[in-house]
């Protein structure tokens, strides 16, 4: 009888883990193609220009249900080549 309901926290615990990777995973991907979009020419604003990179940044905030107690934050960054600022410096081929 009382492994019910430690079961059921143990559970409830996984499945709130489970939520907040699948939500990470979301996030790089969708920054990953927001780096690469911008990289092709495409306009996406709080883009940080480095030279020959361009870096793309998200976060997340759980904050409602359970979250509400603690509230996670998850962050993403991605960088992809700029071709337009390249120093061409390196080997030409």
């Amino acid at each position: 009888m009382i492994g019910l309901p430690i079961l059921t926290a143990v559970m409830g615990v996984a499945i709130l883990g489970m939520q907040a990777g699948v939500t990470q995973m979301r996030l790089d991907d969708q920054v990953a193609l927001q780096a690469r979009y911008v990289s092709l020419g495409g306009q996406l604003e709080g883009v940080i220009r480095d030279g020959s990179v361009l870096c793309v940044e998200a976060e997340h905030v759980f904050d409602r249900g359970l979250w509400a107690l603690d509230p996670l934050v998850l962050r993403s960054r991605s960088c992809a080549l700029n071709p337009e600022g390249s120093s061409g410096d390196g080997p030409e081929g």
